[in-house]
């Protein structure tokens, strides 16, 4: 496919990377010249210099020929008059990354304005840190299905029951179902058999619901609760964060360096402490009580000062912690960190939506990709499809499917109900299927058979 991205900058280059990697066409437009350049450059793609809402910049970088636009400029203004220039020009799938909250209530309002899909980052991300502290005992938690189903992250320890365990024999050890679809070990993701045995130190991912998964972590004695978070950085994901916290009364202090964060934040939530002052202040901290929270949070917008200030928070004891890296280096350095529990990334989240909705358009139409999660590291996939009238292989028992390799069916949701899959279940016309795979290339869930 014909893609224009019209913003080069760290969600771009994100963007262009994986959609290369996918085998698409891509042109690349960003005002600043260094952007661009370092785009050609890296990965061989057409680059203009240019305003990306300007009509003669789109046209001279032959915009009438894609299929599909995406702005994701710093700019919201511009992300959202280049996707109405694109239309105007009978671009029908346009994507904007919108992030400040006074224009969410566009959103209802998208396809009046030429736009398919807006992606906000921060409130995206800002679900996926309150999904986490619910269950703070995992690592990363992705949801499918409508929360029919999750996908959940957690470590092994040296104490946990699991330790030893063969896969096959976790009936023994725990009462609740769980599927075990990927171990991450040694830096390494092995999509595991039955045979299998868990170590200390395995990261693992199981797919399950929410009550299922509460009990296990109750079982394994892991299952804490979190009611104190302390939230350094008063960004839009605190913002958006925060509310979602007071919703299900948390209860919240935030420190944020800059006044005028303070002052909106103040004024735009109810119930939350917020203290103007320096997070990277030990005496700050101390004095605010940082160390009696239940979890830690990261937020502010430099990457060293959130890996620093979560460093700190590990080693003072804070049960909890979650950092918000973007910065490509940094990210991979602090992947295997044991004084950082959970990553996030604003950049890899927008990622993720909009190669998401890229795939939607290059598999078959009744086979689509409905969600897709990058885990561990972009090593595996964990993608959910609809399944429909063209699947090569409905009503057959999965045990009787030839699969291609390296691939694993993580659950079955049928009319909201989720099926824990076992040889004998078959996948069915409008099922959702998640599957969790090392192959990650997959638009159609055809793709999955061997």
């Amino acid at each position: 496919m014909n893609i224009v991205i019209v913003g080069a900058g760290s969600v771009g280059s994100e963007l262009v990377e994986q959609l290369i990697r996918e085998g698409h066409n891509i042109t690349v437009i960003d005002s600043d010249q260094k952007n661009v350049q370092n785009a050609v450059n890296r990965f061989d793609v057409n680059g203009f210099v240019g305003n990306g809402g300007s009509l003669d910049t789109l046209l001279e970088a032959g915009i009438k020929n894609c299929d599909i636009f995406i702005a994701v400029t710093e700019k919201d203004e511009i992300n959202v008059l280049a996707c109405m220039v694109a239309k105007s020009l009978g671009i029908d799938n346009t994507v904007a990354r919108v992030r400040n909250p006074e224009y969410i209530s566009m959103a209802n309002e998208t396809n009046n304005i030429g736009i398919s899909m807006m992606v906000n980052p921060e409130y995206q991300v800002s679900e996926e840190i309150l999904n986490i502290l619910q269950l703070p005992s995992a690592i990363n938690i992705h949801n499918f299905s409508d929360g029919n189903a999750d996908l959940v992250e957690t470590k092994i320890k040296r104490d946990s029951i699991l330790n030893g365990v063969t896969i096959k024999d976790l009936h023994l050890y725990i009462r609740q179902r769980i599927l075990i679809c990927a171990v991450l070990r040694n830096n390494e993701i092995i999509i595991p058999n039955g045979d299998i045995k868990l170590r200390e130190d395995d990261i693992i991912y199981f797919s399950a619901t929410e009550r299922n998964i509460r009990s296990l972590f109750q079982d394994l004695k892991i299952n804490k609760k979190t009611h104190k978070v302390f939230i350094a950085g008063g960004s839009k994901i605190t913002y958006y964060l925060a509310k979602g916290l007071d919703r299900i009364a948390y209860n919240v202090k935030i420190v944020s360096p800059d006044k005028d964060e303070c002052k909106f934040l103040a004024d735009n939530l109810n119930h939350i402490d917020v203290i103007h002052g320096d997070p990277s202040d030990q005496a700050l901290l101390n004095s605010e009580g940082y160390k009696n929270a239940d979890a830690f949070i990261a937020l502010t917008d430099n990457d060293e000062t959130n890996i620093m200030l979560s460093t700190y928070a590990h080693s003072s004891g804070v049960r909890k912690v979650i950092t918000k890296v973007d910065n490509d280096a940094y990210l991979k350095m602090t992947a295997t960190s044991p004084a950082l529990d959970t990553i996030i990334s604003a950049k890899l989240s927008t990622a993720e939506q909009i190669v998401t909705f890229v795939r939607t358009f290059t598999g078959e139409e009744d086979n689509i990709v409905k969600k897709i999660h990058k885990i561990s590291d972009d090593r595996a996939e964990a993608l959910e499809f609809t399944a429909g009238e063209t699947f090569g292989a409905l009503n057959t028992p999965l045990k009787d499917i030839k699969f291609k390799k390296n691939v694993l069916i993580g659950g079955i949701i049928r009319e909201g109900e989720f099926i824990l899959p076992t040889g004998n279940d078959e996948i069915k016309v409008a099922d959702s299927v998640i599957v969790v795979t090392t192959n990650n290339i997959f638009d159609d869930l055809n793709d999955i058979l061997g």
